[in-house]
């Protein structure tokens, strides 16, 4: 009878404790409240991107090589940074979710897409690396232009939207 006892006690010391968390994680939820280690974050700095290169009259194919990898790079970075920026404007949570997803989808689509151009090449019986990272540089470019479209539609006050306007 003892045992049933002490067994009815720490079942109900265990239910307040989960209730006691799921109550922290619903305050946390309702304030808008969010703990930054637990986001996903690029972490680009925008202070430190550079220029895309154009890439164009160079001299040699190490430059030409060199100049398509530097703007495959930094246009990457570019994206990551304006989705970083995204990711800390939204207040809702679910919808947060659903951004990230929908980024890594994007993400495998482009890097599957520029692999099949270099597979492409590769059969015609040249290397592809060129027309890959072209590719990758291409596609980052337009999905800035998509994601500074989201920017301005969804998170920008109206400061940010008079100042878009003047600049077109």
């Amino acid at each position: 009878m003892i045992k049933r006892h002490r067994q009815s006690i720490l079942l109900l010391m265990i239910a307040g404790i989960l209730l006691m968390i799921a109550f922290l994680i619903s305050q946390q939820t309702r304030s808008g409240e969010r703990r930054p280690e637990l986001a996903v974050t690029t972490h680009v700095d925008q202070d430190t991107l550079g220029d895309i290169p154009t890439c164009t009259d160079l001299a040699s194919s190490e430059e030409a090589l060199s100049c398509y990898s530097e703007a495959a790079q930094v246009s990457e970075a570019w994206v990551l940074a304006l989705v970083d920026e995204i990711i800390e404007n939204e207040a809702e949570p679910a919808r947060e979710v659903e951004f990230i997803e929908a980024q890594i989808a994007w993400e495998e689509s482009r890097d599957a897409d520029c692999e099949f151009v270099r597979g492409v090449t590769n059969a015609e019986g040249g290397d592809g690396l060129f027309e890959k990272l072209i590719c990758l540089t291409e596609q980052n470019l337009a999905r800035l232009d998509r994601l500074a479209y989201y920017q301005n539609e969804w998170y920008c006050n109206d400061d940010c939207k008079a100042e878009s306007e003047a600049g077109h």
